[in-house]
C-alpha cells in the first residue's frame, strides 16, 4: 500500500480528495451538530418550560379537586357548631369513599376522627394554616392504620361572623393522586418530581431518593429556598460530567412544586441519532465519491502513466522512446515538450555540444562492434589527436573558441579516410576510427596528416599556442597487443614528448618508453618531497671586463640510487605535469634563501636568472606567490631575473605578455633564453617586454666555420641594440668565439670558457682568458 503511495500519483490524489471530503464534511457535521443542538436544547428547555407551567395548572386543579369536597363539608348548615357527633352521620353519608378518613378538628388543633380517636395536630403546619382561615394540604405522611403514603387536606370552618372556629381535614392515600398525576404525562425524556416546600418528595418517576444518589440535595435544598417565591425557575447541575436541567413551577398556593429535570444527553439524542446517520451517509458518499475520483482520474492520467513509463524507458537508456499524443491540450504539448527533451538528451548524450560529432559513448560502442566482428577485427584502425589547450581555450577564451573549435574540426575531416568516423573523444582529444585499414597507402596517409599539422602550425595566433598530438595504430602492428585504444593513445602520449605538434605510429618499443617516463614521474615526485635536487650556479660574464655580472641557477638531481640526473632527463617529463611547477618554485625559494643568506653574512650580492616553464607562469596565482616568497627572504626584486623561451611566452601569449609586464614593474628584468630556433621569432619580438635576449649557443658553436652563422648574429645583436635590448651569448666555450662576440658588441657571454656550473661555494667572479 505504501509503496503504491510513493509511486502512483492517481491513488495520492485519489486518497487525498478522499481525506478531503471527509475532512470537509466531518467539519460541516459536527458544525451542525453543534449549533444544532444548541437550538434542540434551547427548543426543549423552552417546550419543557411550557409543560411545566401548563401541568402544574392542572395538577392544581387536582389537588382542588381533593380540597372540594372539604369545602362542601365546611359549608353544612350547622357545622360551624362543631357538634361531631351530630354532623357525624351526615358526613358519612355525603362523602363515604371518597376520604379514607375524615376528621374534625377544633380551634385548639385537636382533630376528632369517625373511629372515635382524638389527636392533637396543632403543631402541624397544615392545621394551622386552616385554622388561620386557609385551605392547606400536608407534605406526605405515612398513615398510622395502613403504613402507607398519604397527604391530609385541610379547609377552616367558619362562623356566620367568618371567624375560624375549627377545620376539617380529610385524608387521601397518595396512590390515587399518583393516578392523577400519571395522567397528566409530559411527551419528554424528563423526570417529573412534585416536592413540598420543607423538601419532603410527594412524587416522583424515579424513587425519592433520585436527588439523593445524584448528589443534588443540598443544591436542590438551596433551590426551592431561593425558588419559593417564584412562579416559576431553571437549574443546571452537573453531575459526572453530564449537565441535568431542573424546571421548577409553583403549583398554586399549595406550597407543592412542580419539578421536571431532563438531562442534556437525552435532549441530545435525536441530534446524535442524526450524527450517526449523517457520518455513515457522509462515509458512504465519500467511498463513492472517491470510487468515482479514482475512475475519472485513472481515465485522465492514462496519458501521463504511459508518458511516465516513456519517461522510465528513457532513464534505463532508450533514447529512442516517443510520446503519441493526439492532443490539443496541456498532455499533448507536455508529450511534445518530452519528445523534444528525448531528441535533446540523445543528442547530448551520444553527440559533442560544441562539435556535433559522436562521443566517446558511440566510439565505445562502434569500438566493440568492429573488435567482436571477424571480418573487421584484424583490418581495424585508430588515430587518437589530442589538441593541447582546448579547453583551456573554452574555459578563458570562450569568445574565440567556437570559431576554433569549428576550424579544427573542418581540417581533421580533410584526411579522414573513407568509411572512417570521426570523434569528440574527451575535452581536449579527438579519435578517427578506421574499420579497414589494407586500402591505406601509409605515405599518403601520413602526408595528408603532416599536411594538416603544417597548416594548423601557420594559423596560430598570438592568443592561443595549440600542439597537436597525433598516434595511430593498426591492428596489424601488433596482433598480440589486443588493446587498439591504448596503442593509440600511447602513441599519442609519445608524439607528445616532442613538445611541438607531431605524429606518430604505435610501436612496442613505446610502451617501454612511456613506463619509463610513468616511473619517472614518481620518482620526481618522490624527489620534491625528499629535497633531491640542489642547485648550481653558472656565471654570466661581462665579456669587456671578465667579471662576472650574474648568475643562472641551473637545477641538478642527485637520485638515492641513480646518482646524478641531469636537466634534460627530467624537465621534459616533468613539464608533462604539474611537477614542474613545484620544481620552478623550488628554484625561486632556494636561490632567494641563498640571496638572503649571503646578505646576512655580508657577502656580495649578484642577481640570479631562473627559468620559468610556461605551466607556471600561466598560474593565475604565479605573482602573488612569487611577491610572497620575495617578502619572506627580505630579496630585493632587481635582483631577480626570470628566463624564459619562446615557446613558454607563445603557449598562451596575450596572458604571459601581461604576467611579464607585471614582473617589470616589481623591479625584476626578464630574459629571452634560446632566441633563433623558436616561432617566428623576429616577429614577436617587439610584443615580449624583455630586458635581455640570450643568443642559442647553436649559433655560437657554427662562428668558426659558417659565415651564414656569423650573419645572424650580427644581424641578432644589431636588431637588439636598436631594440635597446642586451644579448647574452650562450655556450662560449673558446677565446675565438668571445672574440668574435666583443667584437660585434656583444656585451655579455656564458659558457664553458669561463666556468661550468658550480656550486656557490666554488664560484669565481672574475676570470682573466681573453
Amino acid at each position: 500500500m505504501f509503496k503504491m503511495l510513493n509511486k502512483s500519483l492517481r491513488v495520492r490524489i485519489t486518497i487525498l480528495s478522499f481525506i478531503a471530503i471527509i475532512i470537509i464534511q466531518l467539519i460541516f457535521i459536527f458544525g451542525t451538530y453543534i449549533i444544532y443542538g444548541r437550538y434542540v436544547i434551547k427548543n426543549s428547555l423552552d417546550t419543557l418550560s411550557i409543560t411545566t407551567n401548563e401541568t402544574s395548572i392542572l395538577l392544581e386543579r387536582i389537588i382542588a379537586s381533593y380540597i372540594k369536597p372539604l369545602n362542601s363539608i365546611s359549608n353544612i348548615p350547622y357545622i360551624n357548631l362543631m357538634e361531631w357527633e351530630e354532623q357525624l352521620e351526615l358526613i358519612d353519608r355525603n362523602f363515604e369513599g371518597f376520604y379514607d378518613e375524615i376528621a374534625m378538628v377544633d380551634i385548639e388543633g385537636h382533630a376528632k376522627y369517625f373511629d372515635g380517636t382524638v389527636l392533637d395536630l396543632s403543631d402541624r403546619i397544615y392545621i394551622q394554616k386552616a385554622l388561620m382561615g386557609q385551605s392547606a394540604i400536608s407534605e406526605m405522611l405515612i398513615s398510622r392504620k395502613t403504613g402507607e403514603p398519604v397527604i391530609v387536606a385541610a379547609v377552616p370552618i367558619v362562623d356566620s361572623y367568618e371567624d375560624v372556629v375549627g377545620a376539617i381535614l380529610g385524608r387521601l392515600e397518595m396512590a390515587s393522586l399518583f393516578e392523577d398525576i400519571k395522567t397528566t404525562g409530559l411527551k419528554q425524556s424528563s423526570q417529573r418530581f412534585i416536592i413540598s416546600s420543607g423538601g419532603s418528595v410527594i412524587y416522583s418517576e424515579m424513587g425519592g431518593t433520585w436527588f439523593k444518589d445524584h448528589n443534588f440535595e443540598d443544591e436542590l435544598r438551596d433551590f426551592i429556598h431561593n425558588e419559593s417565591n417564584n412562579a416559576y425557575g431553571v437549574k443546571i447541575q452537573n453531575y459526572e460530567n453530564e449537565n441535568y436541567y431542573i424546571l421548577y413551577s409553583q403549583i398554586g398556593d399549595y406550597q407543592w412544586g412542580l419539578y421536571n429535570v431532563i438531562s442534556e444527553y437525552n435532549m441530545l439524542q435525536p441530534v446524535r441519532n442524526l450524527l450517526y446517520y449523517s457520518l455513515l451517509f457522509s462515509f458512504i458518499f465519500s467511498l463513492f465519491i472517491m470510487i468515482f475520483t479514482y475512475i475519472a482520474i485513472r481515465q485522465a492520467s492514462r496519458p501521463i502513466h504511459e508518458l511516465d513509463q516513456l519517461m522510465l524507458r528513457g532513464s534505463e537508456g532508450d533514447f529512442s522512446v516517443r510520446a503519441k499524443f493526439n492532443r490539443q491540450d496541456e498532455i499533448g504539448r507536455l508529450g511534445n515538450s518530452f519528445n523534444v527533451l528525448m531528441d535533446r538528451i540523445k543528442s547530448l548524450t551520444y553527440f559533442d555540444v560544441d562539435t556535433s560529432l559522436p562521443n566517446a559513448i558511440v566510439f565505445e560502442e562502434d569500438y566493440h562492434i568492429l573488435i567482436n566482428t571477424e571480418h573487421n577485427k584484424d583490418k581495424m584502425g585508430l588515430m587518437m589527436i589530442e589538441v593541447d589547450e582546448l579547453i583551456n581555450t573554452k574555459n578563458k577564451r570562450s569568445d574565440i573558441y567556437a570559431t576554433i573549435i569549428e576550424k579544427v574540426v573542418k581540417r581533421l575531416k580533410l584526411f579522414v579516410p573513407a568509411n572512417s568516423v570521426l570523434y569528440k573523444y574527451t575535452d581536449n582529444a579527438f579519435a578517427i576510427l578506421i574499420p579497414d585499414t589494407m586500402n591505406i597507402i601509409t605515405s599518403e596517409f601520413e602526408e595528408k596528416i603532416s599536411n594538416f599539422l603544417e597548416d594548423f602550425e601557420e594559423k596560430k595566433s598570438l592568443d592561443n599556442h595549440f600542439v597537436v598530438s597525433i598516434g595511430y595504430s593498426f591492428m596489424m602492428d601488433n596482433p598480440s597487443y589486443i588493446d587498439l585504444i591504448n596503442a593509440a593513445m600511447a602513441a599519442t602520449k609519445y608524439a607528445k614528448k616532442d613538445n611541438h605538434s607531431s605524429i606518430k605510429r604505435f610501436s612496442e618499443t613505446m610502451l617501454d618508453e612511456l613506463n619509463y617516463d610513468s616511473e619517472m614521474r614518481l620518482s620526481i615526485a618522490r624527489a620534491i618531497r625528499e629535497k633531491q635536487f640542489y642547485l648550481l650556479y653558472q656565471p654570466i660574464v661581462a665579456l669587456g671586463s671578465q667579471k662576472v655580472v650574474k648568475t643562472e641557477a641551473l637545477i641538478r638531481w642527485k637520485h638515492p640510487d641513480k646518482g646524478l640526473i641531469m636537466p634534460d632527463e627530467f624537465i621534459p617529463i616533468a613539464e608533462t605535469t604539474a611537477l614542474i611547477i613545484d620544481i620552478d618554485y623550488y628554484v625561486i625559494e632556494a636561490a632567494c634563501q641563498l640571496l638572503r643568506s649571503r646578505q646576512i653574512h655580508n657577502l656580495k650580492l649578484f642577481p640570479i636568472s631562473i627559468n620559468i616553464t610556461s605551466k607556471t607562469l600561466e598560474q593565475d596565482d604565479f605573482i602573488s606567490k612569487l611577491e610572497y616568497i620575495l617578502m619572506n627572504y627580505q630579496v630585493n626584486p632587481c635582483n631577480i631575473e626570470i628566463e624564459i623561451t619562446e615557446r613558454v611566452v607563445m603557449n598562451n601569449f596575450n596572458k604571459n605578455i601581461e604576467t611579464l609586464l607585471n614582473l617589470r614593474k616589481m623591479g625584476i628584468k626578464i630574459s629571452l633564453d634560446d632566441f633563433g630556433i623558436g616561432y617566428s621569432s623576429l616577429s614577436y619580438l617587439s610584443k615580449i617586454p624583455l630586458d635581455f635576449v640570450k643568443i642559442d649557443k647553436s649559433f655560437i658553436e657554427a662562428i668558426t666555420d659558417n659565415k651564414m652563422a656569423e650573419q645572424v648574429i650580427k644581424s641578432i645583436i644589431q636588431m637588439c641594440e636598436n631594440m635597446s635590448l642586451s644579448v647574452i651569448a650562450e655556450g662560449i666555450e673558446s677565446i675565438d668565439e668571445a672574440i668574435f662576440l666583443l667584437n660585434n658588441t656583444c656585451l655579455y657571454g656564458q659558457g664553458y670558457l669561463f666556468s661550468k656550473p658550480q656550486s656557490i661555494e666554488d664560484l669565481k667572479f672574475e676570470f682573466d682568458v681573453l
